[in-house]
């Protein structure tokens, strides 16, 4: 198996196995959700 992770993927934070993968770019356009510039109308 091969996984492919983007550089905003993180791990949930369980080491015993049963942690998941937290992918941390929602909307998938490569910028990480706490880089991204949000506008406030």
């Amino acid at each position: 198996m091969h996984l492919m992770l983007s550089d905003c993927a993180s791990c949930s934070g369980e080491t015993d196995g049963s942690g998941t993968i937290l992918e941390n770019d929602s909307d998938g356009d490569g910028v990480c959700n706490y880089d991204e510039i949000t506008r406030l109308y």
